[in-house]
């Protein structure tokens, strides 16, 4: 066997390999890489586009977020001042009803000084109706005694 004509043969056999390749399988495998070029360029788009979405998404949630908290320090603004405002109305009630209750106990504590003065009064007056009584009892059976009861009489009746 012939090395070169071997050599030729394959040389010629190769030949025809590429050029039946490039005629029938390289336009193929061209159109599928061109496909598949097309379909991760495709993908990259979507990528780039959803990479923005996802950003306008994120600002887009960080504003709603921050509208909430200053909504909510609203609201808890408005709830302090109606619990402060119910907490002033509050205590104007209770100092009106102190007032008006420290007004009745006054009131009941000068009746209660009008009466027991009273009452004092009467128990003099029955005091010195008895001792006189006694006194005109004994008339002149002790003068000195009538005289020392008539003095304390006296001085108990200006004490009351």
């Amino acid at each position: 066997m012939n090395i070169n004509l071997t050599l030729l043969g394959q040389a010629i056999a190769f030949t025809v390999l590429v050029a039946m390749c490039m005629r029938y399988i390289w336009p193929v495998l061209r159109t599928m890489l061109d496909e598949r070029a097309a379909r991760i360029e495709e993908g990259l788009a979507a990528s780039d586009a959803a990479v923005v979405e996802l950003e306008r998404a994120r600002q887009e949630g960080e504003q709603i977020r921050e509208q909430a908290r200053q909504e909510a320090s609203e609201i808890v603004a408005a709830a302090n001042r109606r619990a402060n405002q119910r907490l002033d109305e509050a205590k104007g009630r209770a100092e009106a009803e102190a007032a008006r209750i420290v007004e009745e106990a006054n009131a009941e504590v000068d009746l209660a000084v009008r009466q027991a003065r009273e009452d004092l009064r009467k128990e003099l007056s029955d005091l010195v109706v008895d001792g006189s009584e006694k006194l005109l009892g004994d008339e002149l059976a002790h003068s000195d005694a009538q005289k020392r009861l008539l003095k304390r009489l006296a001085e108990g009746g200006a004490r009351g």
